[in-house]
């Protein structure tokens, strides 16, 4: 018999929120800009002292944009977050049982697609790799297993799946609406690459897609983080026993 893992999962009750949709919304319009949109790198790339920074410089630039961002979500969201971290340790196995059913109910997906665009982009002699898998690789690998695995899934969660909600909850409009922003800001990160590495945003996609059923049906930031959390783990272990 097929075990249904959702029905253990928690009811949570719904908090007021402090501010109405338009100011999430206007918040969501700003961070995306700032911190992923193309236009701003393009912007970006116009200042000398930016474009003649180290990898060491991006590599704190980044850490400190991903601080500022936590700030941000935490200032909007802290009774949600206080919340929902202490309903995920309380039911931390019921949690975990869970995400580990999604992942493996769709992470081979995601693992066909990325290996499908790899094999072609070999094929036609370019770069296998994304713009985001080329970026992580100027730092560190433990700093990108950090940030990876415990910094950007909280930060990215509260941007792509909490605020998104706050948009809409029809779910599959939700689902897909996450999923294809996702997917954008995880090409094209540093800048110029070949147009057909756009083909990375499936992969990406639908990644976003399987994290937002997650928040959908826990309606737990920090669940849907723990799912984030174990995908790049499984990314970081590759980068690890497969270095370029």
């Amino acid at each position: 018999m097929k075990k249904n893992y959702e029905k253990d999962l928690p009811k949570i009750e719904s908090i007021e929120d402090k501010y109405s949709n338009k100011v999430y919304f206007i918040t969501f319009a700003i961070i995306y800009f700032i911190f992923y949109s193309a236009v701003c790198r393009f912007l970006l790339k116009k200042i000398d002292w930016f474009v003649n920074l180290s990898d060491n410089a991006f590599m704190v630039l980044n850490v400190v944009f991903m601080g500022i961002m936590y700030i941000v979500l935490f200032f909007l969201f802290n009774e949600r977050f206080k919340r929902d971290i202490k309903i995920l340790f309380k039911n931390f196995k019921v949690y975990f049982k869970y995400e580990i059913h999604v992942f493996l109910r769709y992470y081979w997906i995601y693992l066909l697609s990325n290996i499908g665009i790899v094999s072609l982009l070999l094929y036609l002699g370019k770069d296998p790799q994304s713009s985001n898998e080329a970026a992580l690789d100027t730092i560190p690998l433990w700093l990108t297993a950090f940030l990876g695995i415990l910094i950007a899934p909280v930060t990215e969660e509260g941007m792509f799946r909490w605020i998104i909600r706050k948009i809409t909850d029809k779910k599959w409009v939700y689902i897909f609406l996450s999923g294809i922003i996702f997917g954008l800001i995880h090409i094209n990160y540093w800048g110029e690459q070949d147009w057909i590495q756009v083909l990375f945003i499936i992969p990406y996609s639908l990644m976003g897609m399987m994290l937002a059923e997650s928040y959908y049906k826990t309606n737990n930031l920090f669940a849907s983080s723990l799912l984030h959390g174990m995908i790049n783990l499984v990314a970081v272990l590759i980068s690890f026993a497969l270095p370029v």
